[in-house]
C-alpha cells in the first residue's frame, strides 16, 4: 500500500476525507545485485496483489516484473458503448527513459515500459462484466461473476500502447458503477548489466499524468480518482563481490633463474632473468582498481635491496581471466603501475567466478650482472598489490 492510501485511510477514519484530485502518487522501484554468478538484479520490490490469485503470472525472468499501481478510482460502465471511452477503458503509457545517478554522479539510462495490467473492479449494481480485453490489449485471464471481476490483459505494443478497453457482449447499453480497487501491472526494465556498473546506489524518477488525455487515461464518467499525477521512483542498489584466493605460502615468492640456480651453478653463465609467478584464482563482478605499493622505490618501480644498499628493480605484472579487460584488451602481463594515483582499471565483460590468473614478479636479465656482484647476498623487499573494488 503506497503512503497516499495509508494517509487517506487515517483521514477518513478521523472523519470526512474527500480525495483531492491533485495529489500525487508514488511509487517505488527496488532492485539490487549482490554479486550474484547470474550478473542480473533481482526485484526486491512487494510483489503485486494479482499474484496471490496468479502465481505462475508472477515468475519472472530476467527484466521482467510486476508491482501494484497506487491508482483508485470509480466509473459508470456502459456495456458494448459506441464511445469506446464509456466502457472500461484503459490507456497505458509510453515507455520512458530514466536518468539514475549514483551519489558519485555516475549515470546509466533506463528503459521502462508496461507489458501487462491487472484490475480488480467491484460491482456496485449486479451485472456481468466480463473483463473480456480488447483494442490494444489481449486477454491473458479473466474471473467474474455478478459482483466482482479480476482480469489480466496484455499490452500488445509495450513501447506504444493504444487504449484497451472490455467488450463484454452482455446486456448490451446496460449500466454499471464499478470501484476500482486494486491495479497492477507487469512491466520491463531495459538496463544495463550490473557486471561493469560501479557499485553504489542509483536513483531516478518519472512522472505521468493521470486522467482524460493523460498518460494514464480511463475514459470517461471517471470519479473519485485518488490523484492526477504518478511518479515512480527507481532504486538500484549494486554492491559486488570481490573475493581472491591464493595458494599457501604466496606471501613469499623467491625470484629464481628459468630452470633453478642448479642450472646457472652448473653452467656458469649469466642468468637471463629472475622470477616467480603466483597463481591465483578470482571471483569478481564489477570494475577494479589494480597498484601496487613499494618498500623501496626505483623511479616508480618497486626495488629489492640487499644488506650494503645496492638495489634493483623487480617488474610486477598481472594475468587476469579473459572475462576481465583493460583499455578494451585481454589483460595478460600487464605492469602494475605503483601508488593508487596510477592505478589500472580493470573492466569486467563478463562474470567472473573462480577462474584463474596470475602475479609475475621479475628481475630483467640486464640487472642481474649487477646482483652477481654481491655473492651471498639477499635482496629483499615488500611489494603490496592492491585490488580494490570501485566504490
Amino acid at each position: 500500500m503506497s503512503r497516499i492510501c495509508l494517509f487517506a485511510l487515517v483521514l477518513a477514519l478521523l472523519g470526512g476525507f474527500v480525495p483531492n484530485p491533485s495529489m500525487g502518487l508514488e511509487m517505488d522501484l527496488r532492485l539490487r545485485y549482490r554479486g550474484e554468478a547470474s550478473g542480473r538484479f533481482e526485484n526486491i520490490t512487494p510483489p503485486a496483489a494479482f499474484c496471490a490469485v496468479w502465481p505462475e503470472s508472477c515468475r519472472v525472468n530476467n527484466f521482467n516484473f510486476v508491482a501494484d499501481l497506487p491508482i483508485t478510482y470509480d466509473k459508470t460502465i456502459v456495456n458494448q458503448a459506441s464511445e469506446q471511452r464509456d466502457r472500461h477503458y484503459i490507456q497505458m503509457p509510453a515507455e520512458r527513459r530514466v536518468q539514475v545517478i549514483s551519489e558519485t554522479g555516475r549515470s546509466y539510462e533506463l528503459t521502462f515500459r508496461f507489458r501487462s495490467l491487472s484490475q480488480h473492479l467491484k460491482l456496485l449494481q449486479p451485472n456481468r462484466v466480463e473483463g473480456d480485453g480488447r483494442g490494444g490489449c489481449e486477454l491473458f485471464t479473466a474471473i467474474s461473476n455478478r459482483s466482482a471481476v479480476r482480469f489480466r490483459w496484455g499490452i500488445l505494443n509495450p513501447p506504444a500502447p493504444q487504449p484497451c478497453h472490455d467488450a463484454s457482449n452482455t446486456n448490451v447499453g446496460l449500466r454499471t458503477d464499478v470501484q476500482v480497487t486494486q491495479f497492477g501491472v507487469g512491466y520491463e526494465l531495459i538496463m544495463p548489466r550490473p557486471i561493469g556498473m560501479p557499485q553504489g546506489i542509483y536513483r531516478g524518477s518519472v512522472d505521468y499524468t493521470i486522467g482524460p488525455g493523460g498518460d494514464f487515461d480511463f475514459g470517461n464518467a471517471v470519479s473519485n480518482l485518488n490523484g492526477t499525477r504518478l511518479t515512480v521512483n527507481f532504486e538500484l542498489d549494486v554492491q559486488h563481490d570481490l573475493y581472491l584466493q591464493f595458494p599457501p605460502g604466496s606471501d613469499r615468492a623467491v625470484l629464481e633463474p628459468p630452470g633453478g640456480w642448479m642450472a646457472w651453478l652448473s653452467g656458469r653463465s649469466t642468468p637471463p632473468r629472475l622470477f616467480r609467478d603466483i597463481p591465483l584464482r578470482i571471483w569478481s563482478t564489477g570494475p577494479i582498481k589494480l597498484y601496487k605499493r613499494c618498500q623501496y622505490e626505483l623511479a616508480g618501480i618497486c626495488g629489492l635491496r640487499e644488506s650494503s644498499g645496492h638495489m634493483v628493480p623487480v617488474q610486477v605484472a598481472v594475468t587476469l581471466p579473459a572475462g576481465m579487460q583493460h583499455g578494451g584488451k585481454p589483460i595478460n602481463r600487464v605492469a602494475i603501475p605503483t601508488h593508487e594515483a596510477a592505478a589500472l582499471q580493470v573492466e569486467p565483460i563478463s562474470t567472473v567466478w573462480n577462474q584463474p590468473g596470475q602475479l609475475h614478479f621479475e628481475v630483467a636479465g640486464s640487472d642481474v650482472p649487477s646482483m652477481l656482484a654481491h655473492p651471498g647476498s639477499r635482496y629483499e623487499g615488500l611489494v603490496t598489490v592492491v585490488f580494490e573494488a570501485q566504490l
